[in-house]
């Protein structure tokens, strides 16, 4: 699929199931387009996490952001996934963390917690954070349909 016909699909997505399915084709290499990725597929650094992506994806978790973790003596990096899900979702994720040694922040939608959680260090000091944005959301507003935004904005 070429680049005019991927970003077509994403016009064409009606739900956040749709939204969802797309980005899961954009992380296995099935769409050469996301509205929230400037590349027509996912960073090096990605590849070996696109399975898990994929499966988030399929499940229901819409996913925004990632990385692996990685140490070197001069900086770390936790491994991070932000995205959205639909609140039954959302709050499945919130139990099962409950029970591992994984940080999760679950939260509804426009809730301001303030603060973000260093996932970067360089010196031993926090040099990149992950947290919640509505910087997501205004890309998908520019190509995604009226309805799929609507769900949308209602993830958690």
């Amino acid at each position: 699929m070429d680049h005019n016909n991927a970003e077509d699909a994403w016009r064409a997505a009606e739900s956040f199931r749709d939204l969802c399915e797309l980005t899961a084709r954009f992380v296995e290499g099935d769409l050469p387009f996301s509205p929230i990725y400037g590349a027509e597929t996912v960073d090096e650094e990605t590849t070996p996490l696109v399975p898990y992506l994929s499966a988030l994806n399929w499940a229901g978790f819409l996913t925004t952001d990632s990385q692996p973790g990685e140490q070197s003596p001069e900086w770390q990096q936790r491994a991070t996934v932000d995205g959205y899900a639909l609140e039954p979702t959302a709050k499945r994720i919130a139990r099962i963390s409950l029970y591992t040694d994984l940080h999760i922040v679950v939260a509804p939608p426009r809730t301001e917690l303030g603060f973000h959680t260093p996932v970067i260090l360089r010196d031993f000091m926090p040099h990149g954070w992950g947290g919640f944005s509505d910087f997501d959301l205004e890309h998908f507003a520019e190509i995604c349909s009226v309805p799929a935004m609507r769900e949308l904005e209602q993830a958690w």
